[in-house]
């Protein structure tokens, strides 16, 4: 079976508190346990008021101290908006509490608008340099016995699980390069993905980390009864400015070289995917699924949800949760 997990990128309703929409993050997680997710991984977005995933790292202590089994994890930590030591730190402190359960995840963008980047001190453009070589010393921090001058303390005793994150053949490279697991955003856009998983599978080179590559596929996930409840919930997220798949011209389980496109039967036309899209009902979804999987052929599925509604979101993850458990 492919282990299934949750991204959750805090979404904030137009009519919800920040704080309440922390406690149904905190439930969703607790949710995910209990269905059987293997990770709970959280995003991260700055200058967005209808996003609480800024704070990255608070979250996920957070989200491990309401739960006790499932790993919970950066989706992840925008390396160019941070420096590597205290990444390090931060994340050894968040293993020192949660021995086994935490995982870091690393982007190369800053995710940012100029302001933002501003704010950060941090400089702003599509290309963020240097990000294997920050790479490269956030691992030496992480590793038990390492040499350098400056230890990140507390260190884990252990390896600490570091993935690459990205949507693009450059962090696919990457993580090849480093022998590493890389987590491939398809929820931020289809183009690239075949592309993306071939080159991280040819260019592996084993690692004392990781002796065989490991593939982790990203894709917006909503299910409901019928897909017709299933697109109505997908597009209120539009609607109003939130994160959610884009409507579709291609039916599901169709695939347009080197894209992989999927949406409900009988979608209306629209303007091409925004993302990786899974929508519709259990019928839908399953067949959707297994044509993602035959494709890409992951190691592992990690759903993200765009719902607004926190009941229908539950609900969404309880269906994909037995799909998945089922079929994969």
């Amino acid at each position: 079976m492919i282990p299934f997990s949750m991204l959750e990128l805090g979404l904030v309703r137009p009519d919800c508190h920040p704080g309440q929409a922390l406690g149904e993050l905190l439930d969703l997680a607790r949710l995910g346990e209990a269905l059987g997710y293997q990770r709970f991984w959280l995003g991260e977005t700055h200058g967005a008021s209808h996003i609480v995933c800024s704070a990255t790292t608070v979250l996920m202590g957070l989200v491990a101290a309401a739960t006790t089994t499932i790993r919970v994890g950066a989706g992840g930590i925008l390396l160019p908006n941070h420096v590597p030591l205290v990444v390090a730190e931060q994340a050894g402190t968040l293993e020192a509490a949660f021995p086994g359960r935490i995982d870091l995840g690393l982007g190369r963008s800053a995710g940012a608008t100029e302001a933002v980047a501003r704010a950060l001190h941090r400089k702003f453009g599509p290309e963020q340099t240097g990000f294997r070589q920050d790479v490269e010393e956030l691992l030496g921090y992480c590793e038990p016995g390492g040499d350098r001058p400056v230890a990140a303390v507390p260190c884990p005793g252990r390896r600490l699980p570091v993935w690459i994150l990205g949507s693009r053949p450059q962090s696919a490279k990457v993580a090849a390069d480093l022998g590493l697991p890389y987590a491939l955003a398809g929820h931020l856009g289809p183009e690239a993905l075949l592309a993306s998983a071939a080159l991280y599978r040819d260019c592996f080179r084993p690692s004392q980390r990781l002796r065989e590559p490991r593939l982790m596929v990203s894709l917006y996930l909503v299910a409901a009864g019928t897909d017709r409840e299933a697109q109505a919930l997908a597009d209120a997220a539009i609607r109003v400015g939130l994160a959610g798949p884009g409507p579709s011209s291609v039916p599901a389980g169709g695939y347009s070289a080197p894209s992989v496109c999927l949406a409900p039967h009988g979608a209306p036309g629209g303007s091409g995917m925004k993302a990786c899209a899974v929508v519709g009902s259990r019928w839908t979804v399953a067949s959707a699924l297994k044509d993602l999987a035959a494709a890409l052929r992951p190691d592992e599925l990690i759903l993200v949800s765009g719902v607004l509604d926190p009941r229908a979101r539950s609900q969404s993850f309880q269906i994909a949760a037995e799909i998945c458990a089922r079929l994969l």
